[in-house]
């Protein structure tokens, strides 16, 4: 049995935007945050949260994915499934 919770932070927060642009125009031009890295082939863009290693990742996919930090995902997937 597990000492210590499976799920160990919050590794990034998705949010959905029309496109890229319009995102980083608010996220990062309008409130402050720190372009970290940009790949458009896959519609996605992380910024930076202060004081955190969390992210606002800007995505232009409509489906939401949590993003949990966890130590090993194999161990962590056959965890849920035991679960």
């Amino acid at each position: 049995m597990e000492t210590s919770p499976l799920l160990q932070k919050v590794d990034a927060v998705t949010i959905p935007v029309p496109d890229l642009d319009t995102g980083l125009r608010f996220y990062r031009d309008a409130l402050g945050h720190e372009l970290l890295w940009r790949h458009d082939g896959i519609g996605q863009a992380g910024l930076g949260l202060p004081g955190s290693d969390t992210e606002i990742v800007l995505t232009v996919r409509p489906d939401y994915e949590p993003n949990w930090l966890v130590a090993s995902a194999d161990d962590a997937a056959r965890a849920v499934e035991r679960a």
